[in-house]
């Protein structure tokens, strides 16, 4: 789509633009006045129904342990949807090699997912921005770096 003249319009300049929240994300590519959503992240929520993931045990002396299956679930929901976009960003950054990367993820997520991004692709990162905007127009991306 083409970019409205108001916003920056990334004349001979090839940038990647990384959006994500916890379990959702999209990769775009600005360049000479357009921009392309080159591909979309999601991993699936567990749907639970009443107490499915709940526990409760009873020992032989008849003292009973209880607790939730869901918190470390959810953890691990987290770090695959890491994995899965640190690879999606670093196979498309391999593939269109932009000269800078426009990181915006939730402030408690960011740093921990950087981490996870390949050396190359964290020193390609020249801007964060905190908040979730996985659901927004990319124009007001646009806005938030110009």
């Amino acid at each position: 789509m083409k970019i409205q003249r108001e916003l920056p319009q990334f004349k001979n300049k090839r940038v990647l633009i990384a959006v994500t929240g916890e379990r959702a994300g999209k990769l775009y590519l600005a360049e000479n006045g357009s921009l392309k959503e080159l591909q979309t992240i999601r991993t699936p929520i567990p749907h639970y129904s009443d107490n499915e993931g709940f526990f409760m045990t009873r020992s032989g002396r008849g003292a009973t342990r209880s607790g939730a299956v869901r918190e470390p679930i959810r953890d691990k929901i987290r770090a695959e949807f890491m994995k899965l976009f640190a690879e999606a960003l670093h196979d498309n950054a391999e593939r269109h090699q932009p000269e800078t990367v426009y990181f915006c993820a939730p402030q408690q997520v960011a740093r921990i997912m950087q981490k996870s991004f390949h050396t190359s692709d964290r020193k390609r990162i020249t801007k964060t921005i905190f908040g979730n905007r996985t659901d927004r127009h990319p124009f007001e991306l646009l806005k938030l770096l110009g």
